[in-house]
C-alpha cells in the first residue's frame, strides 16, 4: 500500500465506489461550485492582468502588486482547483505520483506567494498613506517588480524549509 503526498493510497476507494451507484450529496454539489469559482476567478484575474499590462496609466507600484496577486490566484486556480474538484467524484487519486507531488507543491507555493504579496501590498499602502513624501524614494516600479519576483522565490523557499 503506497501512500502519495495527498494522503491517498493506491488501493483506497471511496465508500460510494465499492459497488454502490449513489454518490453523497457533496459529490454533486462541490464540483459545480468549484467550477463557478474557477470560471469567475479565471476571468476576473485574467482581466486584472490584462488591464495592468495593456494600459500604461495603470502601471504603478500598487497595481504591480495587485497584478502579482492576480497571477498567484490564477496559478492556484489552474493548478489546484480542478484536481480538488475531481477528488470529490473520483474514488482515488488517478493522476499519478508526479501530478500528486506537483499539485501539492503548487498549493503550497501559491499560498505562500499570495500571503507574501498581501504582506508587501499592506506595507506599500502603509508607506504611501503614512509617509507619502518619504516613501517616494523606494516606491518605484523596478523595486515592485523585484519584490514580486522575491515573493515567488520566498514561496518556493518557504515550501522547501
Amino acid at each position: 500500500m503506497k501512500r502519495y503526498a495527498m494522503n491517498v493510497t493506491l488501493n483506497d476507494t471511496a465508500p460510494w465506489a465499492r459497488g454502490s451507484v449513489h454518490l453523497p450529496l457533496v459529490a454533486y454539489l462541490a464540483p459545480p461550485a468549484y467550477g463557478v469559482i474557477f470560471l469567475v476567478g479565471f476571468v476576473g484575474n485574467s482581466l486584472v492582468i490584462y488591464v495592468v499590462a495593456r494600459f500604461a496609466e495603470m502601471r504603478n507600484v500598487t497595481n504591480y502588486f495587485i497584478m502579482n496577486l492576480a497571477v498567484t490566484d490564477l496559478a492556484f486556480l489552474v493548478f489546484c482547483v480542478p484536481f480538488t474538484a475531481a477528488s470529490y467524484i473520483l474514488p482515488s487519486w488517478v493522476f499519478g505520483l508526479s501530478m500528486c507531488k506537483f499539485v501539492n507543491y503548487m498549493m503550497q507555493v501559491t499560498t505562500q506567494a499570495t500571503c507574501l504579496t498581501l504582506t508587501i501590498l499592506s506595507i506599500d499602502r502603509y508607506c504611501a498613506i503614512v509617509h507619502p513624501i518619504g516613501s517616494l524614494g523606494f516606491r518605484k516600479r523596478r523595486i515592485a517588480i523585484v519584490l514580486n519576483i522575491c515573493t515567488w522565490i520566498g514561496g518556493y523557499r518557504c515550501r522547501n524549509e
